[in-house]
């Protein structure tokens, strides 16, 4: 294909809307390499089926837009361009090659770039090979690209993020509440181990929960405002408690050929198990009770005792006052 250049009016070029890179950042010393020297590369273009008033062909940039930039800094009204008619697959694929070979190019804008070109049909595979990475590369991309517009509007500056926080915020694909939290934090790593302990005490009970059910064990609830440290349920005691299916004691306890007679009851993410407590010991329990209530029974009847025998002294005390005082006045009054 011969390929032709055209000095064309700077006014009639125009931004590509799909270029990777959104900033073209700071021109100033291309632009005055362009005023001493013009421009030595052309800069390639592709009609865009629109003309201006005056019947001039409009064209959208591929590849080039910073030169475009600097070239209406420097006041140039052409430029020297290659026009080239290309379908949107071939224009998306030119303008990532020729972004991603860009040290300046963003994690976020790459990733976009490549979700542009999986929505035009072009598989994992052919972009690798167009861009020199790998189908690892890839994919990486792609799933930092899936992360929401709302989540990326949440943080303070979504496109100046690391690559390896992007690949953090896309871990919680799955959890749209969890990742819009982390990008909207202030303290990106100490939000990011948060959640993650979270998501993984969640995965966890989840498990668990499914193992029991399994094995036929009913998981209970605490009685409001009770748990682990403060309540029991009647005729059993306290065994352990796990939050970590890691742990020995979930280990051993879903290991038993015959699970064990015990009561289950979850706690947040923690799980709490009761043993019955053996009859001789609910004997021993129950005589203790007997004497301890006994006991109190017996100094409460004697608090009764002590009250109603104040109770009457008082009325006797109040009934020979009534009766004497008159005499008792009458007889200081004289001596006196």
């Amino acid at each position: 294909m011969d390929i032709t250049i055209e000095n064309l009016q700077v006014d009639d070029l125009h931004a590509n809307p799909n270029n990777p890179r959104k900033q073209v950042g700071d021109v100033d010393e291309l632009a005055s390499s362009i005023r001493s020297q013009g421009i030595k590369q052309p800069l390639l273009v592709t009609p865009n089926g629109e003309t201006d008033i005056d019947g001039h062909k409009q064209y959208r940039v591929v590849i080039g837009h910073r030169r475009l930039a600097a070239a209406r800094q420097a006041g140039l009204s052409t430029v020297p361009a290659i026009v080239e008619e290309m379908d949107a697959r071939r224009e998306r694929e030119i303008m990532l090659v020729e972004n991603t070979q860009r040290s300046d190019l963003t994690p976020i804008e790459e990733a976009d770039g490549y979700q542009g070109l999986l929505d035009l049909g072009v598989g994992v595979k052919e972009m690798a090979e167009k861009t020199g990475r790998s189908d690892r590369f890839v994919r990486r991309r792609l799933k930092i690209a899936r992360i929401p517009q709302e989540t990326r509007d949440m943080s303070a500056d979504f496109s100046q993020l690391s690559l390896d926080q992007l690949d953090k915020l896309a871990e919680f694909e799955s959890d749209p509440d969890m990742q819009r939290e982390l990008a909207r934090s202030t303290d990106f790593e100490w939000t990011y181990r948060t959640l993650v302990s979270e998501r993984d005490k969640t995965k966890w009970h989840d498990k668990a929960l499914k193992a029991l059910a399994k094995a036929g064990i009913k998981v209970e609830s605490f009685p409001d405002g009770k748990n682990f440290w403060n309540w029991h349920p009647h005729g059993y005691k306290a065994a352990h408690s796990f939050s970590d299916i890691n742990s020995d004691f979930w280990t051993s306890f879903t290991g038993e050929s015959d699970w064990p007679e015990a009561r289950v009851y979850s706690y947040e993410y923690w799980f709490c198990t009761y043993t019955p407590i053996p009859a001789d010991e609910l004997e021993k329990d129950k005589a203790k009770t007997d004497k301890d209530n006994a006991i109190k029974a017996r100094g409460r009847e004697l608090n009764r005792q002590a009250r109603e025998f104040e109770a009457i002294a008082k009325a006797n005390r109040t009934a020979w006052l009534k009766a004497n005082l008159r005499t008792l006045t009458h007889e200081h009054a004289e001596t006196g």
